[in-house]
């Protein structure tokens, strides 16, 4: 397993070493000029095949962090290959910042992927019951149920799951495609939370109604007092 593991990893990092190289020569060996801030800008200019290289590239990038969690390992290859061409510094940088921010939530949710059915039932009841319907506090969590980190990793994706369907009344079939695609979560999981979900929707509205107006309390008092320091 090891050793599939290994071969994997090789021959994916090889794989977006070849997307970069080409995708670096049909920019002229600047990538840079399609960075603005710590943004991708992408000009009207630009032809169709790097458009297309762009796309495969950030897509195939994406699937291999995902599986592998190489981000530190595959950054400084692509640097050591762009090391006689420092007009693509800017895109590698910006690469790597876009990699931490895009697959993080996949990483976070490792343990819900990795809990078979009946255990991640257990352990979102009990989140459910004790951490978002009542709030028992970090230091009170039963490690009995699950390990601290695990449990504090079901609230918050299980809290991201509740936004979309509390405060932005999100369709049932766009939440469930989001939550796959960036927490890697089933259809059969994703059914059990909406269920929990929906037979609480009236007492959820409440808290989250009271929690974004407590942000927004938050900040305006932070106005208040940047206003009087001034």
């Amino acid at each position: 397993m090891k050793n599939i593991r290994s071969n994997f990893q090789t021959d994916g990092l090889n794989r977006i070493e070849e997307l970069f190289t080409k995708m670096s020569e049909n920019s002229g060996h600047n990538l840079d000029q399609y960075i603005s801030g710590n943004s991708l800008v992408i000009s009207d200019d630009i032809t169709a095949e790097l458009m297309h290289d762009i796309k495969i590239f950030i897509k195939e990038v994406q699937e291999l962090i995902k599986e592998t969690e190489e981000i530190q390992m595959l950054i400084p290859r692509l640097k050591r290959e762009n090391d006689n061409n420092t007009n693509n510094d800017n895109f590698l940088e910006w690469l790597e910042g876009y990699l931490y921010d895009s697959v993080r939530p996949y990483q976070d949710a490792k343990c819900l992927r990795a809990a078979d059915l009946d255990k991640f039932k257990r352990v979102t009841t009990y989140v459910f019951n004790n951490m978002i319907l009542s709030n028992i506090g970090n230091e009170d969590i039963d490690t009995e149920i699950a390990e601290e980190k695990e449990v504090l990793s079901f609230r918050k994706i299980l809290m991201t799951f509740i936004n979309r369907v509390i405060c932005y009344n999100d369709n049932k079939l766009y939440i469930f495609k989001n939550m796959d695609r960036r927490f890697g979560l089933s259809e059969e999981k994703c059914e059990f939370w909406w269920d929990i979900v929906n037979d609480n929707r009236d007492r959820l509205w409440k808290i989250m109604f009271m929690k974004k107006m407590n942000v927004m309390e938050d900040r305006l008092n932070q106005l208040m007092e940047y206003v009087q320091e001034g």
